[in-house]
């Protein structure tokens, strides 16, 4: 029992584990946390423990993923357990998303003055809590728990959350410049003494699904015309740099036909739109180059639903042969 208990173990926590590179499509986090519990093995008794948390988002309101725990019992023993589990997310008011969760791993316990003295026991639970978005990458989470052997429990986790995998995205494009044999300096434009002491914002900002500003608050638009004009200005006095500008959208499908069809035809046609201002404003159009990274280069995680308009926008990077001066 002992040996199939270990055995059996050791697979979920590799199971577990193979969820984060698989299935990340539409975000990962990972958190780590405390988790009290009542439970029953010969006996009813509490345990005080901590858990490591792995999330994968298959999508706007599905996960899977998979948690690593050990407590302490108030009947001397120790435990460890590995469960994997779905997670549906009923709601999301404002930065709360609320969830439940379904569970099932495996619990191995060994008494505390005889360590060989272990035993396995499935575990199954469901799990009703909260996730709190604290900022676009961090969170909390508390939640209430129960099942088998666990009669009730109670827990939170702080924890981290990035991009997916993006298994399905397509690859950014990468824009080569070469001169010759003469090597091209990049520079985003928000790192030149000139522009960066305007303390403006370094990007143009979208509306959502088109390439203009509608819908955007007041103070977003004055940005954007704001920046557009000071870049024009800067490029007509200083005539040995080019500009890159490379428009981005935000994916919500995750897929290729909505990166083909729709994200990156809309990304370039967000570039033209601003390279055709700064003509309008003086600019050379030679000077300028037209690149469109569709839904590649995401500012914040697919998760993060209410700064979705962040990915939509147009960045700028200039550009000179090495020799010039920035």
């Amino acid at each position: 029992m002992k040996k199939l208990g270990l055995i059996s173990f050791a697979i979920l926590i590799v199971t577990g584990l193979a969820l984060t590179p698989v299935y990340g499509q539409a975000g990962m986090s990972f958190g780590a946390g405390v988790e009290g519990n009542l439970l029953t093995l010969e006996e009813q008794s509490a345990a005080l423990g901590g858990v490591i948390n792995m999330e994968n988002r298959l999508g706007p309101v599905f996960a899977l993923g998979a948690n690593i725990g050990t407590a302490y019992g108030w009947n001397d023993f120790f435990s460890i357990e590995n469960r994997v589990f779905g997670r549906w997310y009923f709601a999301k008011p404002a930065s709360l998303e609320f969830f439940f969760q379904a569970d099932a791993g495996l619990l191995v316990t060994f008494r505390t003055f005889d360590f060989f003295e272990s035993r396995g026991s499935p575990s199954a639970g469901l799990t009703l809590g909260s996730r709190i978005n604290v900022s676009n990458k961090w969170f909390i989470e508390p939640y209430i728990r129960g099942g088998y052997p666990y009669l009730g429990g109670i827990g939170v986790i702080a924890g981290y959350s990035m991009p997916g995998s993006g298994k399905k995205r397509i690859a950014p494009n990468d824009v080569e410049l070469k001169t010759g044999e003469e090597l091209v300096v990049f520079r985003y434009l928000d790192t030149v003494p000139e522009i960066a002491a305007l303390s403006i914002e370094p990007y143009v900002y979208f509306g959502s699904n088109i390439a203009r500003f509608t819908g955007l608050d007041r103070k977003t638009v004055e940005n954007n015309y704001r920046l557009l004009r000071e870049i024009a200005v800067f490029l007509n006095q200083n005539i040995e740099y080019s500009l890159i500008i490379e428009g981005h959208a935000n994916p919500v499908t995750l897929t290729e036909d909505e990166e083909a069809m729709s994200l990156n035809p809309l990304s370039i046609e967000r570039a033209e739109l601003i390279a055709n201002n700064l003509i309008q404003n003086g600019v050379d159009r030679k000077r300028l180059i037209i690149a469109g990274s569709g839904g590649s280069k995401t500012l914040v995680p697919w998760a993060d639903r209410e700064n979705w308009s962040l990915n939509r926008r147009v960045e700028f990077v200039l550009i000179r042969q090495r020799g010039g001066n920035f």
